[in-house]
Formats: structure tokens, sequence, C-alpha cells
């Protein structure tokens, strides 16, 4: 055996923790990598599948006012499959005099005919009535809001209207509020 190699066995047999050390630190980072990189796999199928199964927008207009004749007309572009209007608004609410927070609420004409972004069902069974709002799953967290929570929103007009959490739906094409500073719900 080579001189080098002799001393390499030579140290790692006089410093059996510091090896055994070593080798399982090794150990855990290639699990760590192994694990990272299956469930990296499992998210990419899930999101390959569940994704395009929402239907994506792949342009959004925001415009101000639409009405039914305008998304009407988007529709019968030659290069449109479908089209949909949704009304959406930026606002803050608060519950109980508590501090103001972001929120985006939108409204669809009817959740049971959605085309473009499609929502899972609500966690409620049904979709909101007039004085009710559902939280985007990934906002109950940012938000704290549960179930049976009174919001106050302040619109730009002036008005404190209050809506009752009844529940959560799951939208995939939702943006992240942890990234936007904004929860998301919908209204009737």
């Amino acid at each position: 055996m080579r001189p080098r190699w002799r001393k390499v066995v030579r140290d790692l047999l006089a410093h059996k923790t510091r090896t055994v050390l070593v080798v399982l630190s090794i150990a855990v980072g290639i699990f760590a990598v192994a694990v990272m990189m299956g469930g990296r796999g499992i998210l990419i199928r899930a999101l390959d599948q569940g994704f395009p199964a929402t239907q994506p927008p792949t342009v959004t207009y925001i415009t101000s006012p639409a009405d039914d004749a305008f998304v009407s007309s988007v529709a019968r572009e030659p290069d449109v499959s479908e089209a949909q209007g949704r009304r959406s608004a930026s606002m803050n609410y608060r519950v109980d005099g508590g501090p103001w927070k972001n929120i985006t609420i939108e409204a669809v004409k009817d959740y049971d005919d959605i085309k473009v972004s499609q929502l899972d069902e609500p966690s409620i069974r049904r979709w909101p009535s007039r004085g009710e709002i559902l939280i985007e799953t990934g906002s109950l967290d940012f938000s704290g809001l549960e179930p049976g929570d009174q919001i106050e929103l302040e619109t730009t007009a002036g008005q404190r209207p209050l809506l009752t959490v009844v529940g959560s739906v799951h939208d995939l094409n939702a943006a992240i509020p942890m990234m936007t500073g904004r929860s998301v719900g919908f209204v009737s």
C-alpha cells in the first residue's frame, strides 16, 4: 500500500468518532437530496395533470368597465377557444376592528359554468350567497380567517359592508398570498 493510503487509513482509524460523523453526514445529505428529488418528481407529475385541468387563462384582460358584449367579442376571435368575464376588486378588510389587510375579491356570474380558471369544489359543497365569502385555500393561513369570521370591507366609495367567511375553495391559478401580500376571496 502506498504511503498516502496508509496515512488515510491510519487517520480514519485513529479518529473513529469523527470518521463515523463524516460518514453519517454524507449519508444524511445523500438521503435529503434523494427525498427532495422524489418530492420534486411527484409535484411535477401532479402539476402536469392538475394545472391543465383547471383550464388556465393564456391571456387576462384587465379592463374597466367590461360587460358581456366585450367578453362575447373576445370569444368570437378565431384563436380564442373560451372567454369568460370575472369581476375582481382589490380592497382592504379587517376582522373585529383589527388592523386593515389586503384582499382581492373575485365574483363569477355562474360558478357552476366556469370555463376558464376553474375552481375546486368549495369546502361547504356550495358556492357563496349574498353576504358570504369563500377564502382561497392558500390564503387561509396567511389571512388567519376561519369559517364564521365576519370581515368588514373598505370600498373606494367609502362603504363598509360585512361579509361572513363560510368556507374555502382552492384556485390553482390564484396568486400566492405570501408573495403578493394579498389574500383572495370569492363572492356571488
